[in-house]
């Protein structure tokens, strides 16, 4: 969303017939002395999010399924190593290590339960029990609606549903 002059975005202090006007003087202005020179806002164009979309068009939804890159007479392309294939992952892919990162980061404030009781058979509390098993659900939930979706509304769905608490 910007202001614009003439087609061109008013960044700062600008010039119009003559007269310079200072930084602030979009911010000092009433509408009518914005609408006497000429001076529109305009909203920026609505885009999908980059995320799932390719530069936010929704024409042009991101592979779902993750694809092994090929040099241009189709032949396997692979990592420095020489044995593991250069693959662009898809949404199914990166969405799932966005959903077992959480997971885990989730689990990690708890962990500390778990090395007590291994180390001093110290009883984990129940509650912590039961927030960790829901933590683990909620995973596997996720997990599983991005792995059944057959399209990028079903992968923007599953992520908008996390409910982690």
């Amino acid at each position: 969303m910007a202001y614009k002059l003439n087609g061109k975005v008013i960044n700062g202090s600008f010039t119009h017939n003559g007269n310079q006007y200072p930084n602030n003087w979009l911010a000092l202005s009433t509408q009518a002395e914005k609408d006497a020179i000429g001076i529109v806002w305009e909203n920026e164009i609505d885009r999908e999010d980059d995320f799932y979309y390719h530069n936010g068009d929704i024409n042009t939804p991101k592979a779902l399924e993750d694809i092994n890159l090929t040099d241009e007479e189709g032949n396997q392309l692979y990592e420095p190593d020489g044995t593991t294939p250069v693959v662009n992952k898809g949404l199914k892919t990166q969405c799932t290590i966005i959903v077992q990162n959480i997971a885990n980061t989730r689990l990690n404030k708890t962990d500390w339960y778990i090395t007590r009781k291994t180390e001093k058979d110290i009883a984990i509390p129940t509650e912590i029990t039961t927030e960790r098993d829901n933590i683990r659900t909620e995973c596997d939930r996720l997990e599983t609606a991005i792995l059944n979706a057959t399209d990028v509304n079903d992968i923007i769905t599953a992520m908008d549903s996390q409910n982690w608490e």
